[in-house]
């Protein structure tokens, strides 16, 4: 389980997605935005351990949509989930490097 902060994630989602920060916390639905979320999902509970009720909570989305959004997760969402969590893992590019905890 990783311990670092929900915040380097959604950075990493930003980056990787092109989607800015406010948009994925924000209520809006067009796709692009909506698979900005579910890379930060897939990322958080999948590739690093962490419940799903914490990214959802920062989404500002109820713990149901959370279970639907990572439900649908296809093979490239995934892919680009594992990328953004190898990136917070690295710190990349981040100045400080939350550790991965086994």
């Amino acid at each position: 389980r990783w311990t670092g902060p929900v915040e380097l994630v959604l950075e990493q989602v930003a980056r990787q997605t092109g989607v800015g920060l406010s948009e994925i916390r924000g209520r809006a639905r067009r796709s692009a935005i909506v698979e900005a979320r579910r890379v930060a999902l897939a990322a958080w509970t999948f590739e690093l351990g962490r419940p799903q009720r914490e990214m959802s909570d920062v989404l500002g989305i109820s713990s149901s949509a959370a279970s639907q959004l990572r439900g649908v997760a296809s093979p490239a969402t995934i892919a680009r989930a594992r990328s953004v969590a190898d990136a917070c893992v690295r710190g990349l590019p981040m100045a400080c490097a939350p550790r991965r905890v086994a």
